[in-house]
């Protein structure tokens, strides 16, 4: 302490300084380390939440073409044993392929889409032709197919084409007869 008549200076000490400017500097670096690791998490999981994507839009994809398949195919006649035959050759490839779709859902998609996957499979083994032909089971196949759908257009987080499009229903029919993939591309211009 200096005494200056009836003044009195008190000087700073010489640390105080180049403390406050580490600590600046302390709390700099630990806010930029903060922001760079919830950003970098946040890539992150983003990232793994599209990685499967299209794998998935693929998938259905096969699921809506084995309903739409099931859907234009006649029962069989369960007295003539040719025609069983010919059900059974159409029935069997489009089976496997819906078990190999339900397989790949297992794998890649979010639990809601897995098990509606394995509705639809569930209601495609109810077309196999048993003693009676019976095709009441044909709506809750169609049905399931349309559940599939609105929960893959949440997970995928894309809104439902039927609101914008309802004012033109031949331009709502020409666009719901295109795969997904190009539904996607044409109505919100997201690129997979």
């Amino acid at each position: 302490m200096t005494d200056v008549g009836t003044t009195v200076i008190e000087t700073a000490p010489w640390w105080g300084v180049p403390v406050i400017a580490g600590g600046f500097l302390l709390l700099g670096g630990t806010l930029t380390f903060l922001y760079t690791y919830l950003n970098d998490r946040r890539k992150s999981r983003l990232e793994d939440n599209r990685r499967f994507e299209t794998e998935i839009i693929q998938q259905y994809e096969a699921l809506d073409g084995v309903i739409e398949q099931i859907h234009q195919t006649e029962p069989p006649d369960r007295s003539d044993a040719e025609d069983v035959d010919r059900y059974m050759a159409i029935y069997w490839p489009l089976y496997m392929k819906a078990v190999r779709a339900n397989q790949r859902l297992e794998i890649v998609a979010p639990r809601s889409i897995y098990s509606l996957s394995r509705l639809i499979l569930r209601e495609v083994n109810g077309f196999f032709p048993r003693d009676s032909s019976d095709r009441s089971n044909m709506v809750a196949l169609v049905e399931a197919g349309d559940a599939l759908l609105k929960e893959l257009r949440v997970y995928l987080r894309i809104r439902d084409c039927r609101r914008y499009w309802q004012d033109w229903p031949v331009a709502t029919r020409i666009i719901r007869r295109l795969p997904m993939r190009w539904q996607m591309r044409l109505l919100f211009r997201r690129k997979l």
